[in-house]
């Protein structure tokens, strides 16, 4: 499935039986209070490369897959409009969020062609946060591997460093790390 657009102030989204990476979700939300929740149920490891919020989210979830681009040929992002202080981002125990931007909005006007790809290779390339990207806030990150990365959200609930190798592997660079590491 390369696309899904969705309009209005929806609860659930639901994946079932899809063997090959989502590549983008979009949801217009704006305004609504409680969130939406993404889930991908499929099987076969299939995860999803991109989710982009304008409003809330509750919760992204791939059961049997992960987030971003397993195969680094691009990048994904997981963009959330309004802060989500109550969003969980958690992947399958058996894969990765990697190569992926996670942040509250990018200013495309920063960059020609595809800015979340453009913003994602500078924050990678200087180790920094860049100023075309804005922090968010969100509750918990849950997987056992994550980066290659960039992590423009505060996160709450955090992952303890001595976790690491653990609980979490974690594949440098992350950008942004002090965002979720006490």
């Amino acid at each position: 499935m390369p696309y899904i657009f969705v309009d209005g102030k929806v609860r659930k989204i639901l994946f079932k039986g899809l063997e090959e990476n989502i590549r983008k979700i979009v949801v217009n939300n704006l305004g609504d209070d409680k969130g939406v929740i993404i889930q991908n149920i499929s099987k076969k490891g299939a995860g999803i490369r991109s989710i982009f919020i304008t409003g809330k989210l509750k919760r992204a979830q791939s059961n049997h897959g992960g987030f971003g681009d397993p195969f680094a040929c691009g990048n994904g992002v997981i963009m959330i409009g309004e802060d989500s202080p109550k969003c969980q981002i958690k992947a399958s125990h058996k894969e990765a969020i990697e190569n992926i931007l996670i942040c509250k909005s990018v200013d495309t006007n920063a960059y020609s062609g595809n800015a979340y790809r453009q913003a994602y290779n500078e924050c990678i390339a200087s180790n920094a946060i860049v100023s075309a990207v804005t922090l968010g806030k969100i509750k918990k990150i849950n997987t056992k591997a994550i980066g290659p990365a960039v992590i423009a959200v505060d996160v709450s609930s955090k992952i303890k460093e001595k976790q690491y190798g653990k609980k979490v592997k974690v594949t440098e660079p992350i950008v942004g790390k002090d965002n979720f590491v006490e």
